[in-house]
This record gives C-alpha cells, structure tokens and sequence, in this order.
C-alpha cells in the first residue's frame, strides 16, 4: 500500500509541480479531510468486524444543518457545537439496533442511512443555504503560517495517536479478532460496538460539518459517494473486512490514495467515470493481490 501511496503522489507531483507548495497543499489536505473523517468512522466499525453503511446519511445531516439551522441567522453559531452531538446520536441508534435490536449492521446502518438521507432532503431538499462567514472563511484558508486544513490534520492524527493506548482500541481489535474470547476475557462486547458506533456517527457529522464550510452550502445528495469511498479507501489501506486487521493510520493514506486519483484524472481532463473507474480497478487489484499472498503464505 505504501509503494502505491509513493506512485500516486509522485505521479501527481510530476503533472502538478506546484502541489508540493504550502497553498496547494493545504487545498489537498482540504479535498481529502471530509473523506478521511469518513474513512476513519468507517475504519473503527470495519476492526470490530462491523459495517456502518449510513456514515453517509449522517454526513449529510450535519452538512444540511449547518447551511440551514446553524448558517440561517445571526447569531445561531452557537449551534454548530450541537451538529456533532446529534451525530453522536445517530450513531448511537445505529449501536442500538446492532447491539440491542441484534441485526446485522450491514441491514441495520443500511435502513437509517435512507432514514438519515430523507431527514436530510427534508431539510434541505436543493443544494443551497449558507454557512457562517467567519467559519467558511477560517476553514477554507490555506494561506496561513499553518492553513487550517493542515491543523486540522495534525489535530486528527494527534487523537488517532492517544487513541490507540486507550482500552478502547484494545477492545475493538480483540473484538473483530475473536468476539468469544473477547467477551470470555472480560471485554464489554455490547459496549464497546454501541461505543464504536456512536463515534463513527460523530466523525461522520464532523466530515459533514467541514465539506458545508469549505464550500459554504449544503446538500441533501453529496453523502452517498463518501459510503463506497470509505469502504474503498479502509481496503486499500489493508483493514480486514472481517475485522481486527489494520490500522487507522493505513486507511487515512487510503483515503489520501484515492484523492491523488481523483487529482490525476483532473489534471488530465479526464471525464469523472474515469476516476470512479480505476479506484474500483484498484481495489480489485489490491484485493487479488492480498488473496494471492494469503494462499500462498
């Protein structure tokens, strides 16, 4: 994975010289945070050996609230700090019905985010409202000391590091290693899955909160693409689908891979299947590749 990291970027760089300046690399820090906020919600499930497939729908949540509810009048900044909370609580029913209501969490996260999509066209059934200015403004700037995109990069990576000496994390790997003996060794299973779910619902209002700031609007429809993407971008970055394999680190270099292609196919004009194309051709490869050396290992 690291060697395909090294070849996109230095493809990168070679057709865009000027990307390895402060500016242009706080833009594709910018690009790529919303998706790397969602990769890391997604990762977190993925080691328990779960799926969260409405990490879109809750994306889009918090970016319709933002542009509207938070962005509607002055004053009402204050209630960006609420966005994430409710984020936190989608997650939480998604950790409901998994752990309480026992359902697969593919079939559970996949009901809410259609539940979470039309709550969000509800709110805002056409792109549109707008953001607090101040805000926008602060997290679109890339041409400070430390553009904002690249502190909070920096912001992200310093908790992913504390986060992983924490029980937590412990527990979530053992969990999507073996959930028996993890439940026999005294892990609290039903906790930390309602845990993980709630915190992917939070990374997920947070990605949703930062795409309707730098772009300063809102959309009921952009969530869905961040799903696969997630999906895609933990896999390349090694995280096993059955679960306990990988790290977060990998699946935000994952997702950085997937932003350099996007990249690449812009620089070249390309039309945007191209791009949608050879992620998916990447991905089969990474997988046939990785099955090979399972088999043979």
């Amino acid at each position: 994975m690291v060697p395909l990291f090294v070849a996109l970027l230095l493809v990168d760089v070679l057709l865009q010289p000027d990307i390895l300046t402060k500016p242009q690399i706080g833009l594709t820090i910018q690009t790529a945070l919303p998706l790397i906020l969602v990769t890391v919600a997604q990762c977190i499930v993925l080691l328990t050996g779960g799926i969260d497939i409405s990490v879109g729908g809750t994306m889009v949540v918090a970016n319709v609230l933002t542009a509207t509810w938070v962005g509607s009048a002055n004053g009402a900044t204050w209630r960006l700090v609420l966005v994430p909370l409710i984020g936190l609580i989608l997650g939480g029913l998604n950790g409901t019905l998994v752990v309480v209501g026992n359902f697969e969490p593919f079939i559970a996260t996949l009901g809410t985010w259609a539940i979470y999509d039309g709550i969000a066209l509800q709110i805002l059934p056409s792109a549109g409202g707008a953001t607090p200015a101040a805000l926008s403004s602060w997290a679109q700037n890339v041409t400070n000391l430390i553009p904002t995109s690249i502190l909070l990069l920096v912001v992200t990576v310093a908790i992913w590091g504390y986060w992983r000496s924490t029980n937590l994390c412990r527990h979530i790997y053992s969990i999507g290693s073996d959930e028996a003996r993890a439940r026999l060794s005294g892990v609290n299973v039903r906790r930390t899955k309602f845990s993980v779910y709630a915190i992917a619902g939070l990374l997920a209002a947070l990605a949703g909160i930062y795409l309707a700031l730098i772009t300063g609007t809102g959309d009921a429809t952009i969530g869905d693409g961040y799903i696969l993407s997630s999906v895609e971008a933990c896999v390349l970055g090694g995280i096993s689908l059955e679960g306990g394999s990988g790290g977060v680190g990998l699946a935000v270099a994952g997702a950085f891979i997937l932003t350099f292609i996007d990249g690449i196919t812009s620089v070249l004009v390309l039309p945007p299947w191209v791009s949608i194309v050879l992620a998916a051709g990447l991905l089969i490869v990474v997988i046939g590749i990785r099955s090979r050396l399972v088999k043979f290992s």
